[in-house]
């Protein structure tokens, strides 16, 4: 998945929590948007190779103790959630044997095609992200976060 479509996917991830009554405010929105994006930068600025860099337990260890404090909880969750959905939805439209819960588990995808590729995964995929925000403006909020209009 591209970048933008990551972006757009974090963003969601962080209003619907917000429609399900977690206390989502900027900076929540804000670590779910770098959570989108971060396995990509670490990979592309040659930090770690991309399967290092797209593996959820490295990012999991580091947001737990931002979890534990409660001014930052929903940030953290927001930041780890938005990776995981990059990291997962990353292996199954990259070709090749991933491990993104390595080293906790040896669980495998095996993906068998690369978006870029693939005109109608690409297409499809970005009919699934659109719809998914534009959801996000139709469902009404449960009743705990009707006053909260920071995400």
């Amino acid at each position: 998945m591209d970048d933008v479509a990551h972006l757009l996917l974090g963003f969601a991830i962080a209003r619907f929590l917000r429609i399900a009554g977690a206390p989502i405010d900027k900076l929540a929105v804000g670590a779910a948007l770098v959570g989108s994006v971060l396995p990509d930068i670490i990979w592309l600025a040659g930090i770690a190779p991309y399967d290092a860099a797209h593996r959820i337990p490295y990012y999991a260890a580091i947001a737990l103790p931002f979890v534990a404090l409660k001014k930052t909880r929903w940030a953290a969750i927001c930041f780890v959630l938005a990776l995981a959905a990059h990291v997962i939805i990353d292996a199954y439209i990259h070709v090749g044997e991933w491990m993104p819960l390595y080293p906790m588990s040896s669980w495998e995808v095996v993906g068998k095609i690369n978006y870029w590729q693939e005109p109608l995964v690409m297409v499809g995929y970005w009919i699934a992200v659109l719809a998914l925000v534009g959801l996000t403006y139709v469902i009404k909020p449960s009743g705990g976060a009707q006053n909260n209009k920071h995400a």
